[in-house]
C-alpha cells in the first residue's frame, strides 16, 4: 500500500513538472503574420543616402528624437523616440521608440522599413491627509505624486506607419529627383 502511494505521488509530481514545462509563452508566435505590423515596409526609388536623410527629417519634423543613427555601405538604421501627451487625460502620456532600417537594393531604389513601440505612462497625485485619532481626515499635510507605466506593446494602427511613408514621400519630393544624391534641406 505505502508503494502504491510513492508511485503515484511520483507520477503527479511529474505530471505536474511536465504541464509547468508545457505552458505557450508569448513569444513563440512573434513571426506570425497576425503578430506583425502590415504596411511596415515600403520600396522606394531613391539611393541609400537619400533616404537616410529623408527618413532623419520626416521623425525630426514630427517631434521624434533622433536617439541613434548609423548608415553603412549594406544598411542604415535610425532609432527615434517621442514623447507625447494624451489630449483626452492629462495625466496620461505615451513614449513611441521608432526604428527605421534601410536596405539598399539593385540600382537606386531603398526598402525602408519601420517598427515602432509605444509606452502608455499615467501620472497619479495623491493627497496625504493629517488624521485625527487615525480616523478622520482633518487637512491636506502633502502630496505623493505615482508613475504607473504599462508594458511596451507594438504599433499596430496602420495609419502610423501610413502617416510616416507620406511624410516620407513628401520629404524624397522636395529633396529632389530620384536617383540623383541631392539632399538640399535634408537633416545631415
Amino acid at each position: 500500500m505505502t508503494g502504491s502511494w510513492i508511485r503515484l505521488s511520483l507520477l503527479m509530481a511529474g505530471l505536474f513538472i511536465v504541464a509547468a514545462c508545457s505552458s505557450s509563452t508569448p513569444y513563440n508566435g512573434a513571426f506570425r503574420d497576425m503578430n506583425g505590423s502590415a504596411g511596415n515596409g515600403k520600396l522606394v526609388s531613391y539611393p541609400e543616402n537619400t533616404v537616410f536623410n529623408a527618413s532623419k527629417q520626416a521623425l525630426v519634423s514630427h517631434g521624434f528624437i533622433i536617439d541613434a543613427s548609423q548608415t553603412s555601405l549594406d544598411n542604415g538604421l535610425i532609432l527615434a523616440n517621442r514623447k507625447m501627451q494624451d489630449t483626452s487625460d492629462s495625466e496620461v502620456s505615451y513614449e513611441i521608440s521608432a526604428t527605421v532600417n534601410l536596405l539598399p537594393k539593385d540600382g537606386n531604389a531603398t526598402f525602408v522599413a519601420l517598427s515602432a513601440n509605444e509606452k502608455k505612462i499615467r501620472y497619479q497625485k495623491e493627497r496625504i491627509w493629517w488624521h485625527l485619532l487615525w480616523i478622520i481626515p482633518l487637512f491636506p499635510v502633502g502630496t505623493e505624486y505615482h508613475t504607473v507605466e504599462r508594458p511596451e506593446n507594438t504599433v499596430t494602427d496602420q495609419s502610423f506607419y501610413n502617416d510616416f511613408f507620406t511624410s516620407l514621400d513628401q520629404t524624397l519630393r522636395s529633396i529632389g529627383q530620384p536617383g540623383k544624391n541631392k539632399v538640399a534641406g535634408a537633416v545631415r
